[in-house]
Parts: structure tokens; sequence; C-alpha cells
């Protein structure tokens, strides 16, 4: 829980980089948190990552297919990289 205290410091701070790194660490710790992975695909969005951050998103939406919180994201990812069916299919629900 410490390490996504410090990430959550460093994503204020406008650092997405450091903040990555320590929710990475997280993750390792508990691959069960759906939040972690979550703000995983924040960070990486943040570094316009946009493929890894697809692929946190759609592991949040795999697992968790009622988390609303993923779609916006998702959808915004999809529509940089080009997946135009995927993004219609989250924007039309």
């Amino acid at each position: 829980m410490e390490l996504q205290k410090i990430a959550l410091c460093y994503r204020n701070l406008k650092q997405p980089q450091k903040a990555l790194e320590y929710y990475l660490e997280a993750a390792k710790l508990d691959e069960t948190d759906l939040n972690t992975h979550l703000n995983i695909g924040h960070c990486y969005l943040e570094l316009e990552q946009f493929e890894e951050a697809l692929k946190c998103y759609f592991k949040v939406e795999y697992l968790a297919p009622g988390n609303k919180k993923v779609w916006r994201p998702l959808g915004w990812c999809s529509f940089v990289t080009g997946k135009r069916n995927r993004q219609e299919n989250i924007f039309s629900n």
C-alpha cells in the first residue's frame, strides 16, 4: 500500500514515469488489485504510450466488466491508436 501512496504523490507532481515505476512494483506484490492496473494504464496514457495503456485498460475491463472508470480512457486510447471498432463499442454503451 505504501508503494501506491508514493506513486500517487509522483502522479500529483506530474512525474508519471516515476509513478509508473512504483505502480509496477505494487502490481508485482498484488496482481489482483485492479485499481493498481488502472493507475498503471493512466501513467502510460500520460506518457503517451497508448498501446501499453490499452493493455492495462483491457485487463481491467476483462476482469471487472462493470467498472465504468475504465471506459473513458479505454475509448480515448482506442481512438488515438485508430482502433475505431473498439472505440465505437465503448462509446455506444
